[in-house]
């Protein structure tokens, strides 16, 4: 994504702590999610994705291919929908793959 003002895209990434309470995970106290000087990895093996390596594979490539990559390489949403498919079929309830799709199909009629 790039930030208004700025001319560097960056990456965002989000952790959803509901969800992890919700599929039984917890967090301890001790966990400080707001510590802006962890790397992504040590951030990581302090709180595990709730979801398979697989699946955050196969929904970066979808991304990509839906967004046109970050390399300024143009979107290609055929190919994005096949790789959507490929999550769902990993994981069939996946909201921002059905949201996504639901967005191809209205926008192509």
């Amino acid at each position: 994504i790039t930030v208004k003002g700025s001319s560097k895209p960056i990456s965002i990434y989000t952790y959803d702590v509901p969800a992890l309470r919700a599929l039984g995970g917890e967090l301890a106290d001790s966990v400080d999610v707001g510590n802006t000087h962890l790397s992504n990895e040590e951030f990581f093996k302090t709180v595990p994705p709730s979801t398979s390596a697989e699946l955050r594979t196969l929904s970066a490539e979808a991304m990509e291919l839906y967004l046109g990559g970050t390399e300024g390489r143009r979107a290609d949403w055929d190919e994005a929908e096949a790789k959507l498919r490929e999550v769902l079929a990993v994981s069939p309830d996946d909201g921002p793959s059905l949201n996504i799709l639901s967005y191809l199909e209205e926008e192509r009629g």
